[in-house]
């Protein structure tokens, strides 16, 4: 017993990872799983005794879909309730039965079966059918044919030794049902043995049948819509043989597409195929009944409403083209690409586009990226102008925007748009403080306009929370002591107007064994200039320089400390602590 409780015993990552979602308190959908319950039970209410039929799970579902909405759902990923959409209560409950009715069987023999051995065997039978039922309720397992023939097998097996099983008394029956009935032949019985062995004959023609046209006659259209007839039909391979891969199914004939939809109405892929067709072949008409088939079978998916809002906007039906666009940007991702190449066909309006856009900032921010790919600075600037005042304008969409602004050499409007989407959390920066971050406060969010820290071997730099002038931190560059280095490996650059401009900034140092010490450098506008340098041993000390600038610039502010070329000697060791920078326009 005790090997029994460790062998079925869980692995210590599943405890660990059931735990976390117990104590989490969160819902979780099972990977997606539950959306698409919910509306696999919204089918079958639909037709609940009778279902769709079998094998219509997915071209059905799709016109109760409300979930993944950019993808094709093609099993429930519940067996069970696939069962029941297909073939409702009527068709699923003979198969529900006789599995039940094994089940127990096969519980029963390995409890009670006279051989020892056999009660092992309807053991084995009783954990493989526990497994593949338990696995069923989450996935789509009797949809893979080795299941299914593996759980035939196992259920012949278990119901053969339930039929074995002897009855306590004077009966020689087997106890069981199924095997009473069967068994001993019952009379009433005889009439159906003819007719479920010719099924059984058939079944046996129809596997063959399959296998000689996928193996033999795979492209011969001709033999494929012969064995239809008999309900033997391959539409995917009939239309991949009319056409090529960098074609697609749109570019088969269009009497083999109508074919194909008369063999399957329900499926809005069939229909989307065949309404591209009729557009590539000037059919307008009737491709925009096509189109209404689509839609009609599949109202929520994203790709088909996407079709229908292209046939609108070439037929300049341009406010339901954006209503429906605008809807499927909401949705999902999937197609933003398309969207957006059909507002640039189009040549609709920013304003009227950005008026269109569904609530939330994915879909504006998506097409911000788009615009900056495409390198359209004005119509990127009014999305920016759009987006900031509701909101919509994330961290990392600030940043991508402001160095798009940065590499179409227009920097001073970078550095006033990321003072913008600063101003709610630093109210001096570009007010009365050009030096973003001055004083080392936050860590570097890699924006164009914040603190540049570049690698070097002869020094180490990093903030530090120790030693400061103002505030929490200050940054700490250690010369190591191995190199005569020109150090100006932290900078920061500041877009600003005509003016004049002072720089102040405080340092202390430890140790610096440079005769020529370190400073402060702020250059720009074809000039430079320096604050006075530190060497040795100092506490905290301001340092201090003014320039002055005739036009918009862009100066470069950077801790300093030059090397001396012909002294190849001079090396550099010691510490030095930087804080509380500040560039100000003088009146």
């Amino acid at each position: 017993a005790l090997l029994g409780v460790l062998l079925l015993m869980p692995d210590r990552r599943v405890l660990v990872d059931v735990g976390d979602v117990i104590a989490s308190g969160t819902e979780t959908d099972l990977e997606g799983r539950i959306p698409i319950w919910r509306d696999a039970l919204r089918l079958w209410t639909a037709s609940p005794l009778l279902g769709s039929g079998a094998g219509t799970f997915p071209t059905v579902f799709t016109r109760f879909q409300t979930t993944s909405l950019d993808t094709f759902v093609v099993h429930a990923h519940n067996d069970y309730l696939e069962f029941l959409t297909d073939l409702g209560l009527i068709g699923a409950a003979p198969f529900l039965i006789i599995l039940a009715t094994a089940y127990h069987g096969t519980w029963k023999a390995a409890l009670r079966h006279p051989s020892r051995n056999m009660r092992h065997l309807a053991a084995g039978c009783a954990g493989s059918m526990t497994a593949i039922l338990i696995h069923s309720a989450t996935d789509f397992n009797m949809f893979h044919r080795g299941n299914a023939m593996y759980l035939t097998w196992i259920t012949a097996i278990a119901m053969a030794l339930a039929a074995s099983l002897p009855i306590p008394g004077p009966s020689s029956e087997p106890d069981n049902w199924f095997a009473r009935q069967w068994r001993w032949q019952r009379p009433h019985w005889r009439h159906v043995r003819l007719p479920v062995l010719a099924g059984s004959l058939l079944l046996l023609l129809y596997a063959p049948a399959w296998i000689w046209l996928e193996a033999f006659h795979p492209h011969d259209t001709q033999m494929e819509k012969t064995l239809c007839q008999f309900g033997i039909c391959d539409t995917d391979a009939m239309l991949t043989s009319l056409t090529t891969p960098e074609k697609g199914y749109s570019a088969a004939p269009i009497p083999d597409l109508e074919e194909s939809v008369r063999r399957d109405p329900a499926s809005h892929v069939r229909w989307h195929y065949l309404c591209m067709a009729l557009e590539l072949a000037g059919r307008s008409r009737e491709s925009a009944t096509c189109i209404a088939n689509v839609v009609k079978r599949a109202p929520e998916l994203a790709g088909e409403n996407t079709l229908l809002a292209r046939y609108y906007a070439d037929r300049q039906q341009h406010d339901k083209a954006l209503e429906i666009l605008s809807r499927v940007l909401g949705r999902t991702s999937l197609y933003d690409n398309i969207i957006f190449a059909t507002y640039k066909e189009h040549q609709y309006p920013i304003d009227r586009i950005l008026a269109s856009m569904p609530p939330g900032e994915r879909a504006p921010g998506a097409y911000l990226r788009s615009l900056m790919q495409e390198q359209n600075v004005p119509a990127a600037q009014a999305v920016w102008a759009w987006l900031f005042p509701r909101r919509y304008a994330n961290e990392p969409l600030a940043i991508e925007y402001t160095r798009f602004l940065v590499r179409q050499e227009q920097p001073h409007a970078a550095a006033e748009a990321w003072a913008g989407f600063l101003s709610s959390q630093d109210t001096v920066y570009r007010r009365t403080n050009f030096v973003y971050n001055g004083g080392f406060e936050t860590p570097s969010r890699n924006s164009p306009f914040d603190w540049q820290f570049s690698d070097i071997a002869a020094a180490t730099i990093e903030y530090d929370k120790t030693v400061v002038q103002e505030g929490t931190h200050s940054i700490r560059i250690h010369f190591n002591g191995y190199q005569n280095v020109n150090f100006q490996h932290v900078q920061q650059i500041i877009p600003v107007p005509p003016g004049v401009y002072r720089l102040d900034g405080y340092m202390r140092t430890d140790g610096i064994t440079s005769v020529e010490g370190v400073g402060f450098a702020i250059s720009g506008s074809s000039q430079e200039v320096s604050t006075p340098t530190l060497s040795g041993t100092n506490g905290w000390t301001k340092l201090q320089t003014q320039i002055t600038v005739a036009h918009d610039t862009v100066l470069n502010i950077k801790v300093v400390r030059r090397a001396v070329q012909w002294k190849f000697d001079a090396k550099i060791a010691g510490t030095v602590w930087v804080d509380n920078l500040s560039l100000t326009r003088l009146p």
